[in-house]
């Protein structure tokens, strides 16, 4: 038997729908010539995140005083982050550094997005 990722995605998306918030996902696209490139910035997605940030500690547990910003991003936008997107929170717009996506099957389950400090 087989385990049913659908029924997970459909619970992790209740999960982060629940006890998120909103943001917006800023894609870009490049267009133009090798010399003379364009970026153009698509319409905001509404997406919901949930927002963990995490005060780093050194091998012996002490903290750095540097945080690291993740972000929990529930599948039922319908889009994929990517690194070259922009996630807009409260009006600030944060780069992304890194895109986890969880997906052990078919389904993707959720999306774990690392900020740039």
């Amino acid at each position: 038997m087989a385990f049913d990722y659908i029924r997970a995605r459909a619970t992790a998306v209740r999960l982060i729908d629940n006890f998120g918030g909103p943001a917006s996902l800023i894609q870009y696209v490049n267009s133009g010539t090798e010399y003379a490139p364009t970026r153009t910035e698509q319409a905001p997605i509404a997406i919901v995140v949930v927002d963990l940030e995490q005060e780093l500690r050194d091998g012996s547990g002490n903290l750095t005083g540097k945080s690291m910003r993740q972000l929990l991003i529930s599948t039922s936008a319908g889009v994929t982050p990517a690194k070259a997107d922009v996630i807009e929170i409260k009006g600030l717009r944060h780069l992304i550094d890194k895109v986890e996506i969880l997906a052990p099957a078919a389904p993707e389950v959720l999306y774990t997005v690392t900020l740039e400090a």
